[in-house]
């Protein structure tokens, strides 16, 4: 529509390549680019999971003159950008960029390109443009169906874990996810049961049809029964990233007692892809589901391909390890906004301005891991 732009990235060892896409024009921009550009990107992603102030304020003005001021012309006047990111862009949260950088930067008051645009991502043109082709119905038996294993329990203990899984995946959970093995015990994600109950309020007040499963019932199997059945589906977890095997990354539910010939507690990534889904929106509130192997001309492998594959319309995921509080506030001001009638889009935008207002989460660590696939 007149609104909205695509910008699709393809990012090369000395170029980088920008498709400018909206109702009227279609436009090839040309960079040459050296491992500057590269080592920006990089040093911009660490900054961002690393809450280093400076140098996330020195990147997010250099790369926003290499991303965006190239193709501003095209993006004038747009409320929505629909951005298809090459190589590690795939990382990288295009609303955190600003247009100049203030040394004596207040974080609630930067001028964020999230300021300007509603942003959402996708893996690919062709897919964007056939997911918002495909018919949907709304009509399903829940409007909503959540799931917090919360790993408050003494028995939710990480055995199973170790017991399905290789020593090559082992060595990949402890060096590069988000799950916290100490000891037995994953760690307690104590607000994701606040932040669950609430959006089930929500909902309910709302008089839409609502479930939530907690702690032990927030199992594996309930997940694959209800997931055909709910218009939105929540997930308060935590994830888990294999980088080398895509197919390994997964998110952890609650633990069974006893040993299952069919479900382990967790639902591994190539698990999606069998699911029968109806979703219009999957909140993946866990931390890094986003991340997965980088594939040439493929984008990021990662848990969310196969939900997508699964019939899931948007999904919402992360790009790194968020504090539990502050995802929690996010995520209840973003079903606040869906539920006031804003798109997804929109919604998830509000939500992250209403944490960019608040000194203590303005800085974007806070707020910008949680991005759109979608709409």
């Amino acid at each position: 529509d007149a609104e909205t732009a695509l910008l699709e990235y393809y990012v090369c060892e000395n170029a980088l390549i920008v498709a400018a896409i909206d109702n009227q024009q279609f436009n090839i921009i040309y960079q040459a680019v050296d491992s500057t550009f590269h080592s920006q990107i990089q040093n911009y992603i660490s900054a961002l999971r690393t809450i280093d102030f400076d140098n996330y304020l020195q990147s997010a003005t250099a790369l926003y003159q290499t991303l965006i001021s190239p193709v501003e012309s095209v993006i004038k006047g747009k409320k929505q950008l629909v951005i298809i990111p090459g190589g590690n862009l795939n990382y990288l949260p295009f609303e955190t960029l600003i247009k100049r950088n203030n040394p004596d930067a207040d974080f609630t008051t930067l001028p964020y390109l999230l300021r300007d645009y509603t942003i959402s991502y996708h893996y690919s043109a062709t897919l964007f443009l056939n997911t918002n082709k495909t018919e949907y119905s709304d009509i399903q038996p829940l409007s909503f169906a959540g799931f917090a294993p919360v790993f408050a329990d003494s028995d939710t203990t990480a055995e199973n874990v170790k017991k399905a899984s290789i020593w090559d995946f082992m060595k990949s959970l402890l060096n590069f996810s988000s799950v916290s093995i100490n000891g037995k015990n994953f760690s307690a994600l104590k607000y994701s049961e606040n932040e669950l109950k609430t959006i089930v309020k929500f909902y309910s007040e709302n008089n839409l049809p609502s479930v939530g499963y907690f702690h032990k019932n927030a199992d594996e199997a309930r997940f694959k029964n209800q997931s055909g059945n709910a218009t939105v589906i929540h997930v308060a977890t935590h994830g888990i990233v294999n980088a080398e095997n895509p197919a390994l990354s997964g998110l952890i539910f609650a633990q069974p007692n006893a040993p299952s010939t069919t479900e382990d507690g967790i639902l591994y990534a190539s698990e999606t892809y069998n699911l029968n889904l109806n979703a219009n929106l999957i909140v993946l509130s866990s931390c890094e589901s986003g991340l997965g192997k980088l594939v040439n001309g493929e984008g990021v492998l990662a848990l969310t391909r196969g939900f997508l594959y699964a019939g899931a319309r948007n999904i919402i995921h992360s790009l790194w390890k968020v504090n539990d509080k502050h995802t929690s506030e996010l995520m209840i001001e973003l079903y606040r906004q869906i539920l006031d009638g804003k798109s997804y889009s929109n919604a998830l935008r509000n939500a992250k301005l209403k944490l960019i207002s608040e000194e203590r989460t303005a800085f974007p660590a806070s707020w910008a891991s949680f991005v759109l696939i979608g709409e």
